[in-house]
């Protein structure tokens, strides 16, 4: 399926107009943007303070 087609997410509680997602890593921000696409709030949990500028952050290893 194509980047720019919606796909059909299982709501398993109601409506669904929030959802939650634990972690702010490359993975938890891409899931968080697309699931913005289905909820009116989504809810990004992260232990460290997220910086203003690029930086390394804690826990997560630069690539090289």
């Amino acid at each position: 399926m194509p980047l720019n087609e919606k796909s059909d997410i299982p709501q398993t509680h109601g409506s669904g107009t929030q959802a939650l997602v634990l972690g702010a890593g490359i993975a938890g921000l891409f899931t968080a943007r697309i699931l913005a696409e289905y909820y009116d709030q989504v809810c990004v949990v992260e232990r460290d303070t997220l910086p203003e500028e690029p930086e390394n952050r804690p826990g997560t290893p630069p690539s090289d």
